[in-house]
């Protein structure tokens, strides 16, 4: 008798020490999730969030309680849908034990989050499917890294190419352009065609200068400039152009709007790029409206808003790449080089863009040099 006692004494010691340790391991998974510095999450079958932690809300800007509303789809970019989806149904069916992939949330505010999804599946004693386990990584400024370095490589070629270009083009190309002028001074029968013939060697000129802004880009000369001058001349400049096909051009320029330390010149070159843009995407006339003002203590904005047709969703990430643009006979250049100049003045270019509505590119500024670059 007193042996069974003993018996039943250890085998609830044993018991209780097992229980124990449960509940510490427990405890320390429960810590390790909350604390993680990486999102972790965990999700149902089905997707919804069953248990979410600090830094997972921080990465998606949601609430715990609005996460665990959610499902993973309602936050996953449509265009990684599909993928995602098919990783976890391989899981569920055994074929693969865990997937890694680099995928798009859709952050509280609307903004695109790059993030490093690792997915495994918990499995009950009998190997059905409980839940999965996530691990979501913010690898948002990697991804925009990579994207600068791309562009900055495609755009060290681009300058290598339109050395050469420019200098094997550019001189025949004078001579042409003389003989054109000594033909209009003779020719007074012909002056249609010799016009459209100047016309066609002066686009070929404005093309070889921006390959020879990429090639031998201008040193630039920060001076303090009155923002809003610069504004009204460029307007001025592109007046008579907008005049003659239907368009106004109109601006509003905040009384309190600063000068900025800026390379005057080349900050005119972007925003006769801008309006240009504008002018040429407004075929059927309308209204162009450019606003200045400022965004904080050390920023100023200015939007370019034009009532044209629009630039489609898919193709606003590539404007600033060599080569591509949304008009016919474009080159892509004139961005090119209007995106070069702002980055190089520390600023910012944002652009919107409803197909058959209008586009309005944003341009953020600092007032000093001196203050650092604002990410919009």
């Amino acid at each position: 008798m007193a042996e069974k006692i003993e018996a039943v004494i250890v085998r609830k010691g044993t018991e209780d020490r097992v229980g124990q340790a449960l509940r510490e391991s427990d405890e320390r998974f429960r810590k390790a999730f909350d604390y993680s510095a990486i999102g972790m999450a965990l999700v149902s079958l089905s997707g919804r969030f069953l248990k979410v932690n600090s830094a997972l809300c921080e990465i998606t800007g949601y609430g715990e309680e609005e996460l665990l509303a959610k499902t993973f789809q309602t936050i996953t970019h449509v265009d990684d849908m599909v993928e995602e989806v098919a990783y976890t149904q391989k899981l569920i069916a055994g074929e693969i034990h865990h997937f890694t992939l680099e995928m798009r949330y859709i952050h509280k505010c609307g903004r695109i989050i790059w993030i490093l999804l690792n997915v495994s599946l918990v499995r009950d004693e009998c190997d059905s499917p409980l839940y999965f386990i996530a691990q979501i990584q913010d690898i948002t400024e990697r991804k925009q890294a990579e994207e600068m370095l791309r562009k900055s490589e495609k755009l060290n070629a681009v300058g290598q190419l339109a050395a050469g270009v420019a200098h094997e083009v550019r001189n025949p190309l004078t001579v042409l352009k003389g003989f054109i002028q000594l033909m209009q001074a003779q020719r007074e029968d012909e002056q249609g065609h010799l016009a459209l013939m100047m016309s066609e060697v002066e686009h070929i000129e404005a093309i070889i200068t921006e390959f020879l802004v990429l090639a031998k880009p201008q040193a630039i000369r920060f001076q303090s400039n009155d923002l809003a001058t610069i504004i009204s001349h460029v307007a001025a400049l592109i007046s008579t152009r907008a005049v003659m096909n239907s368009i106004q051009i109109s601006t509003r320029i905040a009384a309190d709007l600063p000068h900025i330390e800026c390379d005057e010149n080349q900050i005119k070159q972007v925003f006769v790029n801008m309006l240009q843009n504008a002018v040429e995407s407004m075929p059927g006339g309308g209204l162009i409206m450019i606003t200045a003002a400022r965004l904080g203590k050390d920023h100023v904005q200015i939007r370019f808003i034009d009532e044209g047709c629009g630039i489609a969703k898919e193709r606003i990430s590539h404007l600033g790449e060599p080569f591509y643009s949304n008009k016919e006979k474009g080159t892509g250049l004139g961005l090119m080089v209007s995106y070069k100049i702002i980055e190089t003045h520390k600023g910012t270019i944002k652009v919107e863009s409803r197909v058959g509505k209008g586009t309005v590119f944003t341009i953020i500024l600092p007032v000093s040099q001196l203050v650092k670059k604002q990410h919009g």
